[in-house]
């Protein structure tokens, strides 16, 4: 194998930063950069969307929160369903648990809505709707 082919996950990831970064001052927001493909889609876990993905967590770990503030309300409005995403590049990782077990006090949502980057009512319809449907297809 010609190791001249390879480089360790970290330094691609720096240089597809870098790459991604030429002539702009951040990166997309990932339901901008692929406006078609749902925050739960397969396409964020594979291919083009993972690396993305992956690109922009590495990215967005690096600014702090009035930054993230910044950055969020410059590409505002977030859709629902990338509000977890939102929550989590803040800090709140038990979101998705909170979702998974149709449970939780969703104080990443709250806190959100408090900065002006969410609707806590609608976030809650969003994931009604969505459990509703997955209990639905769960029992057929």
């Amino acid at each position: 194998m010609d190791e001249g082919l390879y480089q360790p996950y970290d330094e691609w990831i720096k240089k597809a930063i870098e790459q991604e970064l030429i002539g702009r001052e951040d990166l997309l927001p990932p339901w901008i950069k692929y406006p078609g493909m749902p925050r739960f889609s397969i396409g964020w876990r594979m291919g083009n969307g993972e690396s993305y993905n992956d690109m922009w967590n590495e990215w967005i770990q690096h600014l702090d929160q009035g930054q993230k503030i910044a950055y969020f309300r410059k590409y505002a409005p977030i859709p629902t369903d990338f509000l977890t995403l939102v929550a989590e590049a803040f800090g709140f990782t038990d979101i998705i648990e909170e979702i998974l077990s149709r449970k939780g006090e969703f104080a990443g949502i709250r806190w959100l809505e408090q900065q002006k980057l969410a609707n806590y009512e609608k976030f809650m319809e969003y994931y009604t709707g969505f459990w509703n449907k997955s209990a639905s297809s769960d029992q057929a």
